[in-house]
């Protein structure tokens, strides 16, 4: 369980209005925005970046997903890694790239742009640094716009990872509004 609890949803106009957009745009609550919405100002802002760094880009989602995967299994990121890896499988992705994401550099699994993007997320993510030749190589690839949106992506899922793991959020916590709205109750009582 996470070490802090959900938001009272049903107490608080913003937080409902939150939870609504979160499930218009996405159909799905998560883990880790019902903690958020004790901060319905902070949860708004990281809703609204973190939709334009996730879908708001002109990267493949198959390989999206994959350097999110990554970056999750590097920070030991529990929750990332459980949610991502479903929305890999559903991009496409087979097993072997899913679960083997750590071995991207042996297996052969991966196309020659994928595993420059896992490259560029695990230098990213273990040493804040990339490689300056990764990173031509990525441009060459991907032009200008697309490196920033990579880049973009890596440090906003470590960010995320920051978040999730002080917090004890896990794959455990995840919940529909309702479930949480009577959790809720059960804990005040």
């Amino acid at each position: 369980m996470a070490l802090v609890p959900p938001a009272r949803l049903d107490e608080s106009d913003d937080a409902r209005a939150l939870v609504d957009r979160i499930m218009t745009g996405r159909g799905k609550l998560g883990a880790l925005y019902p903690v958020l919405l004790h901060s319905p100002r902070l949860a708004s802002s990281l809703i609204e970046f973190g939709t334009v760094v996730r879908y708001g880009n002109g990267l493949e989602p198959r390989l999206r997903e994959l350097v999110i995967c990554l970056v999750g299994e590097l920070n030991g990121a529990r929750y990332e890694v459980h949610r991502h890896r479903e929305l890999a499988f559903e991009t496409g992705a087979s097993a072997d790239q899913v679960y083997g994401v750590r071995e991207w550099r042996t297996l052969p699994a991966y196309s020659e742009l994928e595993r420059s993007a896992l490259h560029l997320a695990e230098s990213v993510t273990t040493s804040v640094r990339a490689d300056p030749s990764q990173v031509s190589k990525l441009l060459e690839r991907l032009g200008p716009q697309r490196l920033v949106e990579l880049v973009t992506l890596v440090a906003y899922y470590n960010m995320i990872a920051r978040i999730l793991e002080p917090l004890g959020i896990t794959p455990a916590d995840e919940a529909t509004p309702e479930e949480i709205i009577v959790r809720s109750h059960e804990q005040a009582s």
